[in-house]
């Protein structure tokens, strides 16, 4: 497979929203490399660190890197986490919002358990924030 000959790579990516910029690569990818198959397992999104550890996966995009000495971490980027409300709502006036503007709030995510949630774990947890829904 180094030589570019044969074989395939399975990866999966932790965060669905990341699968906009995810496409257009594998494209690029599989234009240069097209004996090699791509698969995403999406079966282990919900524990890629464990796919990794048993050799299901040979690639995992996660959001939060976890410490295991067997397991070589690259940042790709990062991410800006951002807040969509009405323009009419209470806090569209604000310039940055705090963990205690979620009192009161429903939080729609994409994701449960709400611990694997990055807004949850690393900004409100912190804080004892739950949001109201």
């Amino acid at each position: 497979m180094i030589h570019g000959d044969v074989g395939s790579i399975n990866f999966c990516s932790e965060c669905y929203s990341g699968y906009h910029w995810l496409a257009p690569l594998l494209k690029k990818f599989q234009d240069s490399y097209p004996k090699i198959d791509l698969n995403i397992v999406v079966e282990i999104t919900s524990n890629p660190l464990k796919g990794i550890l048993d050799r299901t996966l040979d690639i995992a995009i996660i959001s939060d890197p976890a410490k295991n000495e067997n397991v070589e971490f690259l940042e790709l980027f990062e991410d800006e986490i951002v807040l969509i409300v009405s323009e009419n709502h209470r806090l569209a006036s604000k310039e940055y919002v705090s963990p205690n503007d979620f009192i009161d709030e429903n939080l729609i995510i994409h994701s449960l358990p709400i611990d694997k949630v990055t807004l949850y774990d690393q900004f409100l947890k912190p804080e004892n924030i739950t949001p109201k829904k």
